[in-house]
């Protein structure tokens, strides 16, 4: 199960949704063939329509203008063509919508009769024909994760040495990156395919590359079908693509590409609809992919928890819908009580805590944080203390010591994790963490936090690299901590 969370989004109205999918032309078609059966129609043993009542399904329900080449025949060569028909199996356009009738329930037999099934939308506003079209697309989507499925060569994962299940979540990581992507906004897969290279091994490099490039290409296909996605094809990539292949095999290519770049290929942007399916599909495969709003209800712990993973716009959205749901008083309350405790969880918290007290304006909020500003419940009286320094009311003498406090306390949070997320949080965090670490290095020692010296002593390893000398004075602070309360 992936750990990190999805970035959040919001989700068009489900009405919306359930209209959308209605016009996804599989969907048509399964519905109408649905509603066509509500008379009985026979079927053969195989659960297909028998012949003649398949020709009569083609053409009263116009299912031919879903495939290329009996839309391009006249009416007298449609039925011609259709005349010859041996199977109603044999058709894609009717077989198609007919396959996904009966697996979703629209359609059932019995007795060598189908009749409209129990799951078929009863009105046309019902919002059932969502979740066919979810189901529909996540089956598709699964099948990317057997390599027969990608368009390559049947011959290379053997050669690879590759088993089957090496390509399962293959098609979770390219279709997470295109979730990610910002409403309106195109995903790239060169960037994509770029960053998912960067420091392999060059022999790596290329599989990656081959590989999630025929995951993309093939997922484009089936994403435009159902309208998830629009697509905008790339120039042609195949060439470039056999150069890859056999730079994988060891064998040069004439016309290797001198930088390296990766193909283009075509560009993909969800549309909202695409933004539901691609979602429950995460969902399916044990993703965390909230939504914005949904933590309206949510205690204040819940909620500093999960801000951690939010971008700034998303956040902004969760938060005002937080408050308001609630009100600032009990907002404040709520939120300077989960801050309360020295422990790297309620650090955490505290890291999250910041832009939600920002958002506190009115009286009886305020008067909350004055008071718990005055108060000596650890974790509480410094971060309201530090969201009224935030508006100017500073205690007095105080602001030097709730600096270092505060500093200190942003770097306990991700220790407390583990080493490798505080060196995670000092690369994300290094235009505003290392200006104030510069700044306050010779003093920290003095904080009377709990977590100073593991703090200092931590900072000091992780910079060692990046700035030796602030390094060195972080570390010759941690040696004098708690030497000022021994005298």
């Amino acid at each position: 199960m992936e750990s990190v969370p999805v970035r959040p989004v919001s989700l068009a109205p489900r009405a919306e949704l359930a209209a959308a999918a209605r016009k996804v032309p599989l969907i048509a078609s399964a519905l109408r063939l649905a509603h066509w059966c509500r008379s009985g129609r026979a079927v053969t043993s195989r659960d297909v329509l028998k012949p003649a009542l398949g020709r009569l399904a083609v053409q009263e329900l116009e299912l031919w203008a879903q495939d290329d080449e009996l839309g391009a025949l006249r009416p007298a060569e449609r039925d011609e063509r259709l005349a010859r028909l041996r199977s109603s199996g044999d058709l894609p356009c009717l077989d198609g919508p007919w396959q996904l009738a009966l697996y979703a329930g629209l359609v059932e037999i019995s007795a060598g009769t189908a009749r409209p099934g129990a799951d078929l939308p009863a009105t046309a506003g019902d919002e059932g024909v969502l979740k066919t079209w979810c189901q529909a697309l996540e089956d598709e989507l699964d099948a990317l994760n057997e390599f027969e499925n990608l368009g390559l060569p049947p011959w290379l994962p053997a050669a690879l040495g590759m088993q089957d299940e090496d390509g399962d979540g293959l098609a979770a990581v390219v279709l997470r990156a295109l979730y990610e992507v910002p409403d309106g906004e195109w995903l790239d897969p060169a960037l994509l395919v770029g960053a998912l290279r960067e420091g392999l091994p060059k022999q790596e490099a290329r599989l990656v590359e081959l590989f999630l490039l025929q995951i993309l290409e093939q997922a484009a296909l089936i994403l435009a079908e159902y309208q998830a996605a629009e697509v905008e094809t790339g120039p042609e990539t195949s060439r470039q693509r056999e150069h890859t292949l056999l730079g994988i095999l060891g064998i040069e290519a004439s016309t290797e590409d001198s930088d390296g770049t990766p193909p283009a290929g075509a560009r993909l942007r969800l549309t909202p609809l695409g933004r539901h399916g691609l979602r429950e599909y995460l969902l399916a495969e044990g993703y965390q992919a909230p939504l914005i709003g949904e933590l309206a209800d949510a205690d204040a712990p819940t909620l500093l928890d999960a801000l951690l993973d939010y971008d700034q716009d998303a956040a902004h959205a969760e938060i005002t819908g937080w408050i308001s749901h609630r009100g600032q008083g009990p907002a404040a309350v709520q939120l300077i009580d989960a801050c309360a405790g020295l422990e790297a969880d309620a650090a955490l918290r505290r890291l999250a805590a910041p832009p939600v007290l920002a958002e506190l304006d009115e009286p009886k909020a305020l008067a909350v944080l004055r008071k718990a500003a005055a108060s000596r419940v650890p974790g509480c009286a410094e971060t309201a203390a530090i969201a009224l320094a935030g508006r100017g009311e500073i205690p007095e003498g105080q602001g030097r010591e709730l600096q270092l406090w505060g500093l200190v306390d942003h770097l306990w949070g991700p220790l407390g994790v583990a080493d490798e997320a505080l060196a995670a949080f000092l690369d994300q965090e290094e235009d505003l963490v290392l200006p104030l670490l510069e700044q306050a290095a010779d003093d920290l020692w003095r904080c009377d936090h709990p977590a100073t010296g593991a703090v200092l002593e931590a900072a000091g390893r992780q910079l060692r690299d990046r700035d030796k000398t602030l390094a060195k004075r972080l570390r010759r602070s941690a040696t004098k901590v708690g030497s000022q309360r021994r005298r």
